[in-house]
């Protein structure tokens, strides 16, 4: 996002109960002049993403399955992905969330025609490709529980070389009574980082850590 329009300056009178937010105020709003600030560091923002295009890497999976089979199950592995997400940012490794609907168009369950699934994605070669971008790997946030999909899909992945990281522990899920065990590596919370970089995963590096540092290609 790169345009943004403000739409809380009001014309009128200060104060109008009817329309009680107001930027400006007619000079009544005692934070007008930070509020001028933080659009002069919006404004600069906007200005060095337009004309930039993300290049993501790592697929991390949203944890809406997973929380809610896990916490039916009553388990003690519930990560939220904000979790993951928070660590690759804060390595430099850039990232898209996904949802297990996606991994289930990678398996055909819908359709076989790539045009009319409701996801353009595909496994091949070791990538996961979704609409033009080309994910090295999938992040699998802590769960000790998830859905059916994501557990096919992930024992296809093995199969073909697409790597799986699950942190703290290998997900589940119950198929026609049966426990079966997603296919992928497991690892520690914060070792994640670790194993995309030794997968040779993470376009730049820096010699020291800096998790306020950003990048784009253009």
């Amino acid at each position: 996002v790169n345009r943004l329009v403000l739409h809380g300056v009001y014309p009128m009178a200060f104060p109008d109960h009817a329309c009680p937010r107001h930027f400006y105020a007619h000079g009544e709003n005692a934070q007008f002049v930070a509020f001028g600030k933080l659009m002069t560091d919006v404004q600069r923002m906007a200005l060095l993403i337009s004309g930039g295009r993300a290049k993501p890497e790592v697929a991390l999976l949203y944890n809406a399955e997973n929380d809610w089979v896990s916490e039916l199950a009553c388990a003690q592995n519930r990560m939220s992905c904000d979790v993951p997400a928070k660590l690759l940012a804060q390595a430099q490794i850039d990232y898209d969330i996904v949802p297990s609907d996606l991994l289930a168009a990678c398996l055909g369950k819908n359709t076989t025609a790539l045009d009319k699934r409701p996801y353009p994605a595909v496994l091949h070669d070791g990538i996961l490709e979704v609409n033009g971008y080309r994910y090295k790997a999938l992040v699998v946030p802590g769960a000790d529980y998830t859905s059916e999909e994501v557990v096919r899909f992930s024992r296809a992945a093995k199969e073909g070389g697409f790597p799986i990281y699950f942190q703290n522990a290998v997900a589940a899920a119950w198929v026609d009574g049966e426990k079966i065990y997603a296919g992928g590596e497991t690892v520690s919370e914060s070792g994640v980082i670790g194993a995309l970089r030794a997968a040779g995963i993470g376009d730049i590096s820096v010699s020291e850590k800096a998790p306020d540092l950003r990048f784009m290609h253009y």
